[in-house]
């Protein structure tokens, strides 16, 4: 199994040291190869502080954001991976209010500010 990166090939076996860095953090590769990240015990308040900031993006009410915390209860496992749990609350929540991109609004001003010179 290759792996493009950085208009690289790498072989399994050369992903890790491919690219190294110096100041002891893990390389875009490195990360990307370690294997799939897992729920840990601190992603659950992450997680409800998501689902409060997309629900409040979205411009809906505090009954949505308690419904989210009852997904967040039934999705929360070892089995699932933090981003798989915060795609399907984003989908959740585009299915309840239909605002496709909560962040939407503030990414254009962000843009906006960016492009000035």
């Amino acid at each position: 199994m290759n792996c493009k990166g950085f208009g690289y090939i790498f072989s399994r076996e050369r992903r890790l040291s491919a690219i190294s860095r110096t100041d002891g953090r893990k390389s875009i590769v490195q990360r990307l190869t370690w294997g799939r990240m897992k729920v840990k015990e601190r992603c659950y308040g992450c997680l409800q502080d998501f689902a409060q900031q997309m629900v409040s993006h979205s411009g809906a009410d505090g009954a949505l954001v308690k419904r989210c915390f009852s997904l967040i209860d039934v999705l929360y496992s070892p089995s699932k991976g933090p981003t798989e749990i915060s795609n399907q609350l984003l989908k959740f929540i585009r299915e309840e209010t239909g605002v496709a991109d909560p962040l939407a609004a503030k990414k254009g001003t962000e843009y906006s500010q960016a492009r000035k010179p």
